[in-house]
């Protein structure tokens, strides 16, 4: 029959090619569905081992103050934090991936990890980071990702026909990447605004209920980031007791 070897040639070369995708997909996912401790060895396999530190955000400073409320976050929430007064904090900023010593590069996702400790005894822990949309929309394409993202020692950069075949399957991501590349980037920590990815159910004294996330904007004025240090840590921020409502304002 006319056209049936082309026909079976060309289906041929389609199975071989969903075959070399699913390989692909294979080689990324492993075995087995995505648990903390598989995420956790996958960070292990992209950075390395390092005694001591984090497996993400593994490059950081500690910080401690209060957050001052005036009062005006009750409308949303009856939780004793918005009452007036002062609550203590302490937090982390951090740079991502699991290299602790890493030079500080304006293009890294910096992180801000809080801790509330209101005054009847509850705890609060939050984490933001300084991109207002996160590149991945599941835990399976963010376990994928890490190993597509992969540097290369030989050059410290990414296989380029890994990193194409995962934007290929995941072009959403390569729309998020996009807007995010389009802000413009801080100089440090201290001039940064950090947005919270969860949302959370604010309920008032009134049972009305509003879903809310946190941003923290600075106060100090934003200078635009200039070129990286080579090496080592250089932080705008200070270990001091300021507020931190003295560098933030919290929404």
């Amino acid at each position: 029959m006319i056209g049936s070897p082309l026909r079976s040639t060309f289906i041929s070369v389609a199975v071989a090619a969903v075959a070399g995708s699913f390989a692909e997909v294979g080689e990324a996912f492993g075995q087995g569905a995505v648990t903390p401790a598989r995420i956790v060895d996958r960070f292990e396999q992209v950075d390395g081992v390092h005694p001591g530190f984090r497996r993400n955000h593994a490059k950081g400073l500690g910080v401690s103050g209060v957050f001052e409320s005036n009062g005006t976050g009750g409308r949303l929430c009856r939780a004793a934090v918005f009452e007036p007064g002062r609550v203590p904090v302490i937090g982390r900023f951090s740079l991502d991936g699991g290299q602790p010593y890493q030079p500080d590069r304006s293009t890294t996702r910096r992180g801000l990890g809080l801790q509330f400790s209101a005054p009847d005894g509850e705890v609060w822990r939050t984490a933001l980071i300084n991109f207002p949309l996160f590149p991945v929309r599941t835990p399976e394409i963010f376990f994928e990702r890490l190993l597509a993202f992969k540097q290369d020692p030989a050059t410290g950069k990414p296989d380029p026909e890994r990193v194409k075949a995962f934007e290929e399957r995941h072009p959403e991501s390569v729309e998020v990447l996009r807007k995010i590349a389009a802000e413009p980037r801080s100089s440090g920590f201290g001039d940064t605004t950090f947005h919270g990815l969860n949302t959370f159910l604010f309920t008032n004294k009134a049972g009305e209920t509003t879903p809310v996330r946190w941003i923290l904007r600075p106060t100090q004025p934003f200078e635009a980031a200039g070129d990286p240090p080579p090496t080592g840590i250089t932080c705008s921020t200070s270990s001091s007791s300021r507020s931190i409502g003295d560098r933030f304002d919290g929404v």
